[in-house]
């Protein structure tokens, strides 16, 4: 489904390919994550570009997470929603809600491509993962914060609503460490 998408999705909803540096995520004026070592065939769909039916009226059912990362793995698609927050304490709420509901979106697509490409995107197993990106816990610095954390424990997984959401905090990371959880 991968390079599928590269084909069906204008350019502007695609963020530049995976180079020595990794890539950037970004949310402008809110904050930007550098994940290094992607793999060469990822495919990273910046969703807010991707628009909305144009028939919906506005409300949190038009409400979709920041990326959309897809890469081949093992006979599989591996899909990851990724949402960023500046500060995790205070959106944490809407950003796990934004993260549920980009998934139709993610089935749309594998809809548009089983019916531009045949059926082998339709018929390979997907697996999800939800992933929540914040600079920083809380809007100012507390006694219990560390300063700088280590990166061990930058990684928490937490249920919400029936997905499982694991949450980093800090601007670079190693893509395998956030694929691992």
């Amino acid at each position: 489904m991968s390079a599928h998408l590269k084909e069906i999705l204008d350019a502007k909803a695609l963020t530049p390919q995976p180079t020595n540096d990794g890539i950037r995520l970004r949310e402008k004026g809110v904050m930007e994550v550098q994940v290094v070592n992607p793999p060469p065939d990822l495919t990273t769909v910046a969703m807010k570009k991707l628009g909305r039916l144009s028939g919906m009226k506005d409300g949190e059912w038009t409400q979709v997470c920041d990326y959309l990362l897809v890469y081949p793995r093992k006979g599989k698609d591996h899909v990851i929603f990724v949402e960023l927050k500046k500060t995790l304490h205070e959106g944490r709420g809407k950003a796990m809600e934004q993260l549920r509901r980009s998934l139709p979106f993610l089935e749309y697509l594998r809809s548009v491509c089983e019916i531009q490409f045949g059926g082998e995107p339709v018929s390979r197993r997907i697996a999800v993962q939800y992933l929540l990106i914040g600079e920083r816990t809380r809007s100012r610095l507390d006694k219990k914060q560390s300063v700088s954390p280590d990166p061990a424990r930058k990684l928490e997984k937490q249920d919400y609503r029936n997905i499982a959401v694991t949450t980093f905090v800090g601007s670079r990371v190693r893509f395998d460490l956030l694929v691992s959880q």
